[in-house]
């Protein structure tokens, strides 16, 4: 669960690897629920960016077919992504290696295919877990001690961007991969299930300061039901922003950010959670630290 993902829709979306041309780090923290014991916890940190020079492919006027009439131009880029995700006694860490293809569509459109192609490893720490009356030994399925299990994952993805737009669809866990953590329970797997992503965004320009970017955000994984987060960000002269977001279901979020200098930007946002579980923790943290090499 990301809040910031419209600052760095890579996490999201392999095909947004290199939509910036140049290469970006970030890091991220999120700290959700707070006040719950064992509440989720997330950490990544990601690196992509373009390669090699933009190629441009000059074509010919439709009508005496010699000259030009429009140059079109399209890159690779490459990426990497790591993350790790904790609630309670269950954790799930990722590491990930991407690519995409950019092709020229439009002036200054472009759109992408990409893919991740990596790994996650699942780990159950049976001794977080406590049963009624100190039960534990009761239960010889349950074990000691973290066991883990590392799979294969692919995600694949497509996005159309622009300076002032995009628009992307992504899927993660495409291998539906089975795994368990006890050979004593017998013929019973868990089973990982697709994700799909999609996000959209229009940056419109007030003035010559002022900008302001609504977006969206819609997930679904079987058998949850959809979500949809709707985004409103105000702009200042690309130095800073704030924002409000609202998340179907779950919270209400505000977003603060600055860009410090050319290259250093820093991101934070507050959930607040609307419905009856959003009364028992003190809301949502998520911060973002990301730099750009020019």
């Amino acid at each position: 669960m990301f809040t910031q993902y419209m600052h760095n829709p890579y996490v999201l979306n392999p095909a947004a690897t290199g939509s910036a041309i140049h290469t970006q780090a970030m890091i991220g923290y999120r700290n959700q629920w707070t006040g719950f014991e064992g509440a989720p916890k997330t950490y990544y940190f990601s690196m992509q960016g373009a390669i090699g020079a933009v190629k441009t492919k000059k074509l010919r006027s439709p009508r005496s077919g010699r000259g030009q009439a429009a140059s079109l131009g399209s890159y690779h880029s490459v990426g990497g992504y790591v993350f790790r995700d904790k609630t309670g006694p269950i954790s799930n860490s990722g590491l990930f290696a991407s690519y995409a293809y950019h092709v020229e569509v439009d002036a200054g459109t472009y759109l992408s295919i990409g893919a991740f192609l990596g790994g996650l490893q699942y780990a159950l720490d049976a001794d977080e877990i406590r049963l009624a009356n100190n039960s534990n030994d009761l239960d010889p399925a349950l074990g000691t001690g973290v066991q883990a299990q590392i799979i294969p994952d692919v995600a694949l993805g497509v996005f159309l961007h622009h300076k002032n737009y995009f628009l992307g669809v992504s899927a993660r866990q495409l291998l539906k991969n089975k795994f368990k953590f006890n050979d004593l329970i017998e013929n019973n797997y868990s089973k990982l299930v697709n994700h799909v992503f999609v996000t959209a965004g229009y940056t419109f320009q007030l003035d010559r300061q002022w900008a302001i970017q609504p977006s969206t955000l819609i997930k679904y994984s079987e058998p949850a039901a959809i979500q949809m987060d709707l985004n409103l960000k105000v702009i200042y002269e690309e130095l800073m922003w704030g924002g409000v977001s609202f998340r179907s279901s779950e919270s209400i979020s505000a977003l603060l950010g600055i860009n410090l200098q050319e290259s250093l930007s820093v991101g934070y946002s507050y959930d607040y959670g609307i419905k009856e579980l959003g009364r028992l923790h003190s809301g949502s943290h998520e911060i973002t630290l990301g730099y750009t090499f020019q």
